[in-house]
């Protein structure tokens, strides 16, 4: 009788021992060591361009603590061949394996031989296909649409993309250019061209506009940064999810068919938009600097025809501007 009550004392004494061991790696209790979930990882969806894989990296150590406990990571997703998942120190990788899909991610977190608890989410793959390109009559083409920008772009990506030339011939941010007066954004003046651009809801949007800011550029100057954020900024409020790239205006020649000053685009324009690029962190193909650098000079690429145009893009120019895009929707 004696026995059996010292063996009641001991045993809740034993049976918490036994709990205490067996989840003192993972518990939030001290001072046993404990491993702690800081959060749960969000869902991810990520985009990318054609057939070139991308990469998300997650890093776990911003969500468990392991608080001198050595933890254990076990990973396991729903669909393989979306994605590859490999480990490098407390980073998990997910190589994306193609355009289109989606697997839920677990991470299994342990210690101690205990599973101490899950992360669970889900990546989605997502291949940008759609583009927009917005701008003036340097998207647009001109009097030569069908040698405009866009038409190259589409024939380089070839079948599976959609390129919409969203352009308007003497559009600019201020709509201050002299003779017509357009505003990008004006639906009474472009034909509702910008609500176009938008209702598109496009995967990568272009922005190439300010060369014609520039012919008043006194009037323009004082909204022009401002107004070229707004209208950034329009398509990130319509689509969250858009990829934004801006293009630097191009050099024009002296003495152009327009009068559009280039000391006054290379020297106020260029910077302003090189800025915005900068402070909205979003890429920039700065045109004009490729096109100044290019041994041999620039004019073949900028139509000199016999009314001398000394504006828009040549054949040549307008193809070069279509890789420079494709090189960049690569590393998206």
């Amino acid at each position: 009788m004696k026995i059996r009550r010292i063996l009641l004392s001991v045993l809740p004494i034993v049976i918490l021992l036994a709990l205490v061991l067996s989840f003192s790696a993972c518990d939030a209790g001290e001072p046993a060591p404990k491993v702690t979930k800081l959060g749960e990882i969000e869902d991810i969806t990520k985009g990318y361009f054609g057939e070139d894989t991308s990469t998300v990296t997650v890093k776990l150590s911003d969500y468990v603590e392991p608080n001198g406990t050595t933890v254990y990571y076990t990973v396991t997703g729903s669909d393989s061949s979306v994605a590859d998942l490999t480990f490098q120190g407390d980073e998990l990788n997910i190589k994306l394996k193609k355009g289109e899909g989606s697997t839920d991610v677990t991470v299994t977190v342990s210690a101690e031989e205990k599973e101490c608890f899950k992360l669970e989410f889900t990546v989605t793959a997502k291949t940008y296909s759609s583009i927009a390109c917005v701008g003036d009559s340097l998207t647009a083409g001109h009097t030569w649409p069908q040698e405009s920008y866009p038409v190259y772009l589409a024939d380089k990506l070839g079948s599976g993309y959609t390129v919409g030339n969203y352009g308007i011939n003497g559009a600019s941010i201020t709509g201050t250019n002299p003779g017509p007066l357009l505003k990008y954004t004006d639906e009474s003046k472009n034909n509702g061209m910008y609500s176009a651009s938008l209702a598109a809801n496009a995967d990568v949007v272009i922005i190439m506009l300010g060369t014609n800011d520039a012919k008043d550029w006194t009037a323009a100057q004082p909204n022009y940064k401002d107004w070229y954020i707004d209208l950034i900024k329009s398509y990130q409020t319509d689509n969250p999810d858009v990829k934004i790239i801006l293009v630097s205006a191009p050099p024009t020649m002296e003495n152009n068919k327009f009068s559009l000053p280039n000391t006054f685009i290379k020297n106020f324009v260029c910077p302003i938009q090189r800025s915005v690029a900068e402070d909205l962190e979003l890429p920039l193909i700065d045109l004009r600097q490729i096109m100044e650098s290019r041994q041999g000079g620039y004019d073949s690429l900028i139509r000199g025809d016999a009314a001398f145009d000394g504006v828009h893009l040549s054949v040549e120019g307008a193809e070069l501007l279509a890789e420079l895009i494709i090189a960049e929707l690569k590393k998206l």
